[in-house]
């Protein structure tokens, strides 16, 4: 059985928040070393240095993954995806592992334009089932009414 897609993203996030966290946590443990031993400023910059590189890892990674999400989605709800383009537009190649993805900017846009078009359906759907509504109690006030009638 295949995990839906959703729940399957949000794992994948999670996992790599938890990655933030470890990068993180090793970075304050190996400065708090360092500085204990009193470590020369070339190797606290080389801590720095690193611990800013895995950042950098951990969060091209989740770009990727979010940007992946929000296209599948606008192309199942039929929104426009920015268009591609390698210079000033929505899009910004990875610094580390290459690839390309979306800029945060366009990430939220797109995000805004989905939650459109979901209120837009929606609220199309509750105009018919108000109706549908509407209908069944009018239907079962005049059966109601004949019921009482006829007694």
């Amino acid at each position: 059985m295949r995990i839906p897609e959703p729940i399957d993203v949000w794992r994948k996030q999670r996992r790599i928040q938890a990655w933030t966290d470890r990068i993180s946590k090793s970075y304050d443990e190996a400065m708090k070393g360092a500085r204990e031993r009193k470590a020369s400023s070339e190797e606290l910059d080389r801590i720095a240095h690193e611990h800013h590189f895995e950042h950098q890892v951990a969060e091209d990674e989740l770009y990727k993954l979010q940007s992946g999400h929000l296209i599948r989605v606008a192309n199942r709800l039929m929104v426009p995806v920015p268009p591609f383009k390698t210079k000033d537009g929505a899009w910004m190649e990875s610094s580390i592992r290459g690839g390309w993805h979306l800029t945060p900017e366009a990430m939220h846009d797109l995000r805004a334009a989905i939650r459109a078009e979901r209120k837009a359906r929606r609220e199309e759907w509750t105009v018919w089932v108000s109706l549908l509504a509407l209908t069944v109690g009018v239907l079962s006030s005049l059966t109601a009414l004949v019921a009482v009638w006829k007694n």
